[in-house]
């Protein structure tokens, strides 16, 4: 049985991989290809990372906002080298101008980001590893027990 696994747009919990009917004929439910059944498996880990720090993070807004607090704090050290703003359009200079403004007063120095950072670091490591051992898999059996790690 496979904890959990994404075939196409369905997630599914405690699926068996196989099947028998009354004879003890077996049925696959799952690709018998190894380099098809791995696509699979990395599309699974892909998903299942992503839901994992959205989980983590607390809600699309929390991360939404972290993803801001990173790009001004990108704006206060990309402003401490005293770049050359002149290519820019009167646009990119407003938002310029409000990006550095919120790292003048401390919106980037956060708990926010650095927790959110902390489980993208983490589930990014995760993922890496898993997929790294999903692409030296050699049998389907290998790749349902990676699904199982997760």
């Amino acid at each position: 049985m496979i904890k959990i696994i994404k075939i196409g747009d369905l997630v599914y919990q405690g699926y068996n991989e196989k099947t028998f009917d009354e004879n003890g004929k077996e049925t696959w439910n799952i690709p018998t290809d190894v380099e098809e059944f791995r696509k699979i498996v990395i599309n699974t880990i892909n998903w299942w990372i992503g839901n994992k720090v959205k989980k983590q993070t607390g809600n699309f807004t929390k991360l939404s906002a972290s993803n801001s607090k990173a790009i001004v704090l990108l704006t206060k050290i990309l402003n401490s080298l005293n770049l050359d703003l002149s290519n820019l359009t009167e646009l990119e200079k407003s938002a310029w101008n409000k990006l550095t403004a919120f790292a003048d007063n401390g919106y980037a120095d956060s708990e926010l980001l650095n927790n959110s950072l902390s489980v993208v670091h983490d589930c990014a490591i995760k993922a890496g590893d898993l997929i790294d051992k999903a692409l030296k898999a050699t049998t389907i059996n290998e790749l349902i027990g990676i699904l199982n790690e997760l």
